[in-house]
């Protein structure tokens, strides 16, 4: 996976590149199903990818969703502001201010973290690791 996504591809995913529901090989599809076994991240909605394609609610035509009202409505302008945050984690894994104020979900920002540095960081994904 880390081999796939390296730091400067991950800056430069297209929407279809990183969502899940379109595919089994976009980044969000693969960091949550392809590396279940390295932690579940399953049973939360798709909204923790703060961009995902599908249904929500009553509505329940397929399209474009924002996940986090800090991303905008624009779905251009919300990728490059994840892609943005998943970089600057990456970047940052040991400044704790950085991780703790990063918009990405926690379940999502600690599958990352964990995978990218698995020496570093437990694949234990809670809140409480970021907020303690």
């Amino acid at each position: 996976f880390t081999f796939d996504y390296p730091i400067h591809v991950i800056a430069n995913l297209t929407k279809d590149e990183y969502v899940i529901g379109k595919g089994d090989s976009t980044f969000c599809n693969r960091i949550e199903n392809d590396l279940n076994d390295w932690g579940n991240i399953h049973g939360s909605p798709a909204i923790k990818f703060g961009l995902y394609f599908g249904k929500y609610g009553e509505d329940k035509s397929r399209k474009y969703r924002i996940g986090r009202n800090e991303y905008g409505t624009d779905e251009n302008i919300a990728l490059k502001k994840i892609l943005f945050s998943i970089v600057e984690l990456l970047e940052n894994k040991d400044n704790f201010n950085v991780l703790r104020r990063n918009p990405i979900s926690p379940m999502y920002k600690g599958k990352i973290l964990s995978v990218y540095y698995p020496n570093d960081f437990l694949n234990i994904f809670s809140d409480q690791f970021f907020y303690s």
